[in-house]
C-alpha cells in the first residue's frame, strides 16, 4: 500500500484559482483558492491541503454586492469546467471540456457598478527529474488568466499548457469595443487554419510530412481549436460589452460601422475594387472589419532534447479614426504571420531551418456627408524559406534559400458616390 500511495501521490497535484474584482468606487474584492495533494515520506501517508480566502478592501453597497454575485456565478461555472479534467501523461493534451473557452458570463458584468476584474486558473500534475533525481518542473501544467479593464477598454486572455515535450502558449489582447461581423470572423478563422497548414507543410523538406510528427500535429490542432474558440468568445464579449456601454456604442455606430457599410457597398458594385479580397489572394478579407481590434499570438513548441521545433502564428487588427476639414475617415490594418523554425536544444549543430510568411492588408477611407469620397487598399504577401545544406567545397553547412516570393497589390481612388 505504501508503494502504491507513493507512486500515485508523491508527484503532487495542484489546483489554484484567484479572482480580483474592482468596483466603480474603488473597492477591491479578492478571492483565492488552493488545493494540493501529495505524499509524506516520513509518515507514509497521503496529504491533502486546502485553503480559501475572501477579502474586501472597502465597503460594498447592496448594488455592488449584487453585481459581484453575478460575476461569481459565471466565474464559478467556468471554474467547474476548468477543473473537471485531470491531466496526466496518458490523457489528451488539451482536455475535451476545455476545448471551448466560454466567456459568456461577461454578459452579466454590471459596468454601472464594476470597473474590471482579474481571473486566474492553474493546474499542475507530476514532476520531471533529471538523472540525479533533481526536480526540473511539472510534467503537466495548465494556466489561464483573463483580465477585463474598463478604463483602458481592453481585455486580455493568456493560456499556457505544458505536457511532456509539447508546449502550447497563446495570448489574445482585444478591445472591448466591437460588434458582430460573421463574414470577417470566418475569414480570420480560415486564416488561422491556413497558418497551421503552412507551418506543418513547410516544416520539412518532404511537403507531405510535418517535422512535428502525427501525434504532435494532433496536439497542435487541439491547441489551435482552443485558441479559435477563445478568439470567438472574446469577440462576442466585446459585442455584448459595447451594447451596454453607451459611450462605446456611440463611438462605434457613428464611426467604423457606418464607414464599413459604405465600403462594403462600394467594393461589391464597383469593378475597380473587386477581387482584392478573394480567398486565393487575401486571406485576411477585404473591407473594414467591425470586430473589436486585437493582437493575437499562438505558439506551439516540441522539445526533442536535441532541438526544439517551434511554430508561431500572429494575427492582428488595428483601427484608427481621423477627422479634419469636414471629412471623417477610418484606417484599418490587418496582419498575419506564420513562422516555423528550429531552436537549439542540447546540441548546437541542429540547423535552424525556417519558414516565414508575412501578410498585410491596409484600407484607408474618407467620408463626407455620409458618402464615401476616398478609398485606398493595399495588400502584401512575403514568403521566405531557408534550409541548411551541405556545401562540399567548404565541407560545412550553409543556410540557403529554398524560395522567396513577394506579392503587392494596391488600389486607390477619390470620387463621389453621386457620380458613380
Amino acid at each position: 500500500m505504501e508503494s502504491f500511495n507513493r507512486e500515485r501521490y508523491e508527484d503532487g497535484d495542484n489546483y489554484g484559482f484567484e479572482l480580483s474584482v474592482k468596483t466603480k468606487e474603488g473597492d477591491v474584492i479578492k478571492i483565492t483558492f488552493h488545493s494540493a495533494q501529495g505524499y509524506d515520506e516520513e509518515t507514509g501517508e497521503t496529504t491533502d491541503e486546502f485553503s480559501v480566502s475572501y477579502k474586501v478592501d472597502g465597503d460594498l453597497s447592496e448594488a455592488e454586492h449584487q453585481a459581484l454575485t453575478q460575476v461569481l456565478s459565471g466565474v464559478g461555472e467556468m471554474a467547474d469546467e476548468f477543473f473537471k479534467a485531470k491531466q496526466s501523461a496518458y490523457s489528451r493534451y488539451v482536455p475535451a471540456n476545455q476545448a471551448d473557452l466560454d466567456l459568456s458570463f461577461l454578459s452579466n458584468f454590471d459596468n454601472k457598478q464594476l470597473s474590471g476584474f482579474d481571473l486566474y486558473f492553474s493546474t499542475s500534475e507530476g514532476n520531471t527529474a533529471d538523472a540525479d533525481g533533481a526536480l526540473l518542473g511539472k510534467d503537466n501544467e495548465l494556466n489561464l488568466s483573463y483580465t477585463l479593464d474598463e478604463d483602458s477598454q481592453q481585455q486580455l486572455l493568456e493560456f499556457e499548457s505544458v505536457n511532456g515535450q509539447n508546449n502550447i502558449d497563446f495570448s489574445l489582447d482585444m478591445s472591448t469595443i466591437g460588434t458582430q461581423d460573421k463574414s470577417q470572423m470566418q475569414q480570420y478563422i480560415k486564416a488561422l487554419d491556413k497558418s497551421l497548414e503552412d507551418s506543418q507543410l513547410n516544416s520539412s523538406e518532404k511537403s507531405t510530412r510535418s517535422a512535428f510528427g502525427d501525434k504532435s500535429d494532433e496536439v497542435m490542432k487541439q491547441g489551435l481549436a482552443v485558441f479559435k474558440s477563445a478568439f470567438s468568445s472574446m469577440s462576442s464579449a466585446a459585442e455584448r460589452y459595447s451594447q451596454i456601454e453607451s459611450v462605446a456604442t456611440q463611438q462605434f455606430t457613428n464611426g467604423r460601422e457606418l464607414v464599413a457599410d459604405l465600403v462594403d457597398n462600394m467594393i461589391t458594385r464597383d469593378p475597380r475594387y473587386q477581387g482584392l479580397g478573394s480567398s486565393d489572394k487575401n486571406s485576411l478579407g477585404d473591407g473594414i472589419s467591425k470586430l473589436a481590434d486585437f493582437d493575437a499570438k499562438f505558439s506551439f513548441a516540441m522539445d526533442q532534447g536535441d532541438y526544439i521545433a517551434t511554430s508561431t502564428t500572429k494575427l492582428s487588427q488595428n483601427t484608427e479614426y481621423q477627422k479634419s476639414a469636414g471629412l471623417t475617415g477610418v484606417t484599418q490594418d490587418k496582419a498575419a504571420s506564420t513562422r516555423f523554425n528550429y531552436e537549439e536544444g542540447n546540441r548546437s549543430d541542429i540547423p535552424p531551418d525556417y519558414y516565414d510568411k508575412q501578410e498585410s492588408y491596409t484600407i484607408g477611407t474618407a467620408v463626407k456627408d455620409n458618402e464615401l469620397v476616398g478609398l485606398d487598399q493595399a495588400h502584401e504577401v512575403d514568403v521566405d524559406k531557408k534550409v541548411y545544406q551541405f556545401n562540399p567545397e567548404i565541407s560545412q553547412y550553409e543556410l540557403k534559400p529554398v524560395f522567396r516570393t513577394h506579392f503587392k497589390n494596391k488600389f486607390s481612388g477619390t470620387f463621389h458616390l453621386s457620380n458613380q
